[in-house]
C-alpha cells in the first residue's frame, strides 16, 4: 500500500462529504501524499527498517537522506565490521549527520559503501506532520472537487484544457511546494572557513 497522511474518512469528514467513493478517495490521498512527499523532497510517513547503500568518503561527515532519523539498527562500511554508535560513530538524537573521527571510507583516496539499515519519518499523529497533512488535505480536496482536471475554459473557439487532477491542485498554489521544502527538505549544512 502507498504512503497516505490521512484516511479516506477524515477526508470526507473534511469535505461534509459521506458519499465520497472510499476507493476514490483513497487513491486521490495516495497521489496527493505523494505530490507533498516530492515537493518535500523525502518520504515523511514512518519507514522502518530501510535498507541503505551509499558511497563514503574520506571525510568525517555524513548526512544520511531521509530524516528525523529514529533508529540506526546497522552500518557496515565496505563488508567489514559492524559499527558501532558512540564507539566508531556519533549521532545526537534524532539527527541525520554522522561523525566519524577516521571518516567515512577505508581508503584515503577511494570511496567505499556504507550499508546500514535505519528508521525514519515521522510516527503517525506526530504534531510535526499537521503541516504536510494540511498541504494534502487541500491538494486531496481541490482534486475530488474537480476530478475532470479542468484547468482552464473559454467560450469563444471553445477550448479546454486539462491537467493530472492531482498536479493540478499543487499548482495552484505556488508557494506551497517552496514552503513544503523548506519546512521537511535537507537543511544547511556544515560550513568550513579558513
Amino acid at each position: 500500500m502507498a504512503d497516505t497522511l490521512a484516511t479516506a474518512t477524515e477526508l470526507a469528514n473534511l469535505m461534509n462529504d459521506a458519499g465520497i467513493d472510499e476507493d476514490q478517495a483513497t487513491l486521490v490521498l495516495e497521489l496527493s501524499t505523494a505530490e507533498v512527499q516530492a515537493a518535500a523532497g523525502q518520504r515523511l510517513i514512518l519507514i522502518d527498517d530501510d535498507p541503505i547503500e551509499i558511497f563514503s568518503f574520506s571525510g568525517p561527515w555524513l548526512t544520511l537522506k531521509e530524516r528525523p532519523v529514529v533508529e540506526i539498527s546497522s552500518l557496515v562500511i565496505d563488508d567489514g565490521d559492524e559499527l558501532v554508535a558512540g564507539t566508531d560513530y556519533k549521532r545526537p538524537a534524532g539527527s541525520a549527520t554522522l561523525w566519524r573521527r577516521c571518516g567515512w571510507a577505508e581508503c584515503q583516496n577511494e570511496p567505499s559503501i556504507l550499508s546500514g539499515i535505519y528508521s525514519h519519518g515521522f510516527d503517525e499523529g506526530d504534531q510535526r506532520l499537521e503541516f504536510a497533512r494540511s498541504a494534502m488535505f487541500g491538494i486531496a480536496k481541490l482534486a475530488v472537487s474537480n476530478p475532470s482536471a479542468v484547468a482552464s475554459e473559454a467560450i469563444d473557439d471553445y477550448r479546454v484544457q486539462y491537467a493530472a487532477a492531482v498536479v493540478w491542485a499543487m499548482e495552484q498554489s505556488p508557494y506551497l511546494r517552496k514552503a513544503l521544502r523548506r519546512e521537511y527538505g535537507d537543511r544547511a549544512g556544515l560550513v568550513r572557513f579558513g
